[in-house]
């Protein structure tokens, strides 16, 4: 009998690690985040199931060979996050993970607990093949469905949504191309095991382009850049350990190549057509220093850096980089737009990982890198990975090392790591004359069976699933029935399930649903449920996520925000949504979205002084913050002061001013410009608005009159002819305007011969 129990755990739990090689499949859009969601949870589920059979066949099986140096700095990194954690800002949200990312410290744990169920899985070369094979498959499938969903109209359109960029299973390209980079170095190793030179290389050449398909419809830059680097690594060691001069010929003509490639780019990268074509743009702006995307990266490094001064040994704790953010808030961030003001990444995993665990995960994190080198250089002396696989294998830890640099770790990431971590310990381990080649155990239990130890597991296992996996599925679901709620009364129905549904995702939840409803009510409660029943739904919700998280900016900005809205429609006082916005601004002293939002109270209060006190307020923390110069523009314009206000508004559309704002606030700008007279000024508006709503008629019927009435043939005429082309209708009056303005009848047939 115990011979049949030992058979059947062990092949129960390979079964159960074969399984988990499907994790990078795993979407549900039942769920809230179906992507990262779906994979934790699937995890989380492997895990627990796999946990209490490895403890049975692990004590029924010879010694495991010893952790070494990479098996150490991988505790390192864990006691690393753990430190992180204990001493973070929010002690709950380091430990379970926020809700959209689950990067928390319950998930990187799980992380390690599978790689080393891995570990011991490939002591043994057959089902290290087997799972590996399989590991491979499931990753061509993910770069395979990245190329289809950019090649074939439509394709993924359910999850792809209306991006262009190539998202696969992963829902998000920065995710998809992290693992993607990592997922190649893996796969590369397990090609180079091939036997046949043949096959190798076939398999090879064939992988990578997928793969490198699937990264470039990524469009995402740091991976193109941990690609290359990557590419140059293993060349350069194959070149290296081989002295085979094809090698070294090899590396010199992809380096000069590289050089003229940066340089035709270079030259290249201020030309309309190139920086607008859809991946060639996305290379080209690597060159740009303007670019925004730069700009901020380079902003939120500098918040990270003050993060880590702030906090410099354990860090903010392990998915608190927003409350960093919110802390140490870089008022010039606001410049590309408010709602591009948030983030909950560094954008490059070293300082990430330096803000939120301080020195000594970044330490840790270094040395584990190290060690994940050195160890697969061992792995390569004792003869278990030949040439061709180490110089892949290093190349795959150097492109995600580079890719680091302006991306962060991910499930994707993870996924990858850990198995990668697993196989080059286990082939770098000393060889021991009692080890097995597999991982069929001994017969009988042995008396180093502990019942005390597989208690424990078990206890773990159970508490893994009720606390950790049940909440989770519940709560995202019904989160997933408010965003897809078709009524109101769905909306209220989901709102009502989480609120007495406990479970310790509950804050992140409310928010998103109480975020849901502040939408449905700006959209004049589009879902049919009046706003007098769901502005007091969504503001109890929001308040009870805020005394689960009162040191969470967002959640009391979002509070602010209803009762702004209640006080709107009789439903609450100002005076509160004035309260909660101050209590706002001490959790957050330099963003200017709490001085613009207080200062749109004021003005629908009709005091105009309050609202320019705050919007100079505003505009004092970043003078060149176009959103300051707007908003205090219309402060003026409520006060009487037209020439103050149209220079504010004339100085928003001096800095790019790219941000579509409503109608009647486009409007009140119009009209203190025609107030104030000043033609170029009201010229150089309309321009700007007519490149930001380029089929709107009635903008180039005044572009054309302002142009007119400044002498500007050439631009009367685009602007005229844009205007019927747009309006057909207004032709009648073309007679009377060219007339008006001493232009001749056959203007518009007769261009300006400048045109």
């Amino acid at each position: 009998m115990q011979i049949i129990i030992s058979k059947i755990t062990d092949q129960v739990l390979f079964g159960l690690l074969l399984a988990s090689a499907l994790m990078p499949l795993a979407v549900a859009k039942q769920l809230a985040h179906p992507f990262t969601t779906t994979k934790d949870l699937f995890l989380r589920v492997i895990v627990a199931l796999a946990l209490p059979i490895a403890v049975i066949v692990w004590f029924k099986s010879p010694k495991l060979p010893r952790l070494g140096f990479l098996g150490w700095s991988v505790f390192f990194v864990w006691l690393a996050a753990s430190l992180a954690t204990v001493f973070s800002v929010d002690r709950a949200n380091s430990f379970w993970g926020f809700a959209e990312r689950l990067t928390g410290w319950l998930t990187i744990s799980l992380f390690i607990l599978w790689g080393i169920l891995l570990w011991r899985l490939f002591a043994g070369e057959k089902r290290r093949r087997i799972f590996l094979g399989v590991w491979s498959a499931v990753w061509l499938i993910v770069a395979a469905l990245a190329v289809l969903e950019r090649v074939i109209p439509g394709f993924w359109a359910q999850f792809h949504g209306e991006g262009r960029r190539s998202v696969s299973t992963f829902g998000n390209p920065i995710f998809l191309s992290g693992g993607l980079v990592l997922a190649f170095g893996l796969l590369g190793v397990t090609i180079a095991d091939f036997r046949s030179k043949k096959n190798r290389w076939l398999a090879l050449a064939a992988a990578a382009v997928i793969f490198g398909s699937a990264l470039i419809f990524t469009e995402t830059r740091g991976a193109y850049l941990g690609a290359l680097a990557g590419a140059f690594a293993a060349i350069f060691c194959l070149a290296l350990w081989s002295r085979r001069r094809f090698f070294w010929i090899g590396a010199l003509a992809a380096a000069a190549t590289l050089i003229i490639a940066v340089g035709i780019l270079w030259i290249l990268r201020g030309n309309p057509a190139v920086k607008n074509a859809p991946i060639i743009g996305r290379v080209v702006s690597i060159f740009n220093g303007a670019d925004p995307s730069q700009i901020q990266r380079l902003q939120l490094w500098g918040m990270a850096f003050r993060a880590i001064k702030s906090r410099p040994l354990f860090g903010w704790g392990l998915e608190n980089f927003d409350t960093a953010v919110d802390r140490l808030y870089d008022p010039n961030f606001t410049r590309f737009g408010i709602t591009n003001s948030f983030s909950d990444r560094a954008h490059n995993n070293f300082l990430d990982i330096a803000a939120t665990s301080g020195i000594v995960g970044l330490v840790a994190y270094l040395v584990f890198l190290a060690a994940l080198v050195y160890q697969l250089l061992r792995a390569r002396k004792l003869g278990r990975l030949s040439n061709f696989s180490a110089a892949i294998g290093l190349g795959g830890i150097a492109a995600y090392a580079v890719a680091s640099l302006t991306s962060f770790d991910t499930h994707a990431t993870y996924m990858n790591l850990a198995p990668l971590v697993a196989l080059i310990a286990a082939l770098a381990a000393a060889p021991r004359a009692a080890a097995a080649p597999e991982m069929t155990p001994q017969h009988g239990y042995g008396s180093s069976f502990s019942p005390v130890i597989f208690a424990g597991a078990v206890a773990i296992s159970a508490g893994l699933i009720i606390f950790g996996t049940i909440p989770l599925i519940r709560g995202s679901r019904i989160v997933r029935q408010a965003i897809g709620a078709a009524s109101g009364e769905e909306l209220s129905r989901a709102a009502a399930a989480i609120m007495t549904f406990k479970n310790p995702y509950r804050a992140n939840e409310e928010h998103r649903i109480a975020n849901e409803i502040f939408k449905d009510v700006g959209n004049d409660a589009e879902r049919g449920r009046p706003a007098e029943e769901l502005l007091p739904l969504g503001e109890k919700l929001i308040r009870d996520a805020v005394a689960r998280r009162p040191e969470h900016f967002a959640s009391r900005f979002t509070l602010a925000n209803i009762l702004l809205v209640s006080a709107m429609r009789g439903l609450g006082s100002f005076e509160a949504a004035a309260g909660m916005l101050e209590e706002a601004r001490t959790l957050a002293p330099n963003r200017q979205m709490v001085d613009y939002q207080l200062g749109n109270l004021y003005l629908v209060q009709k005091k105009p002084e309050e609202a320019v006190r705050v919007f100079k307020r505003a505009l004092s923390l970043a003078p060149d913050v176009a959103v300051s110069h707007w908003d205090l523009g219309r402060g003026l314009a409520a006060l009487g002061d037209n020439p103050g206000a149209a220079k504010e508004f004339f100085a928003a559309w001096d800095r790019s001013f790219g941000i579509n704002r409503p109608r009647e606030e486009i409007n009140l700008a119009n009209n203190v410009l025609l107030a104030n007279g000043d033609l170029s000024m009201l010229l150089y508006f309309y321009r700007k608005w007519s490149e930001h709503e380029p089929d709107n008629s009635k903008i180039f019927t005044s572009l054309a009159t302002v142009s007119a009435m400044l002498g500007d043939r050439v631009q009367t005429y685009k602007a005229l002819q844009r205007a019927l082309q747009l309006d057909p209708s207004i032709s009648s009056e073309v007679p009377d305007f060219l007339k008006k303005y001493g232009l001749p009848s056959n203007f518009l047939t007769a261009p300006p011969p400048h045109e």
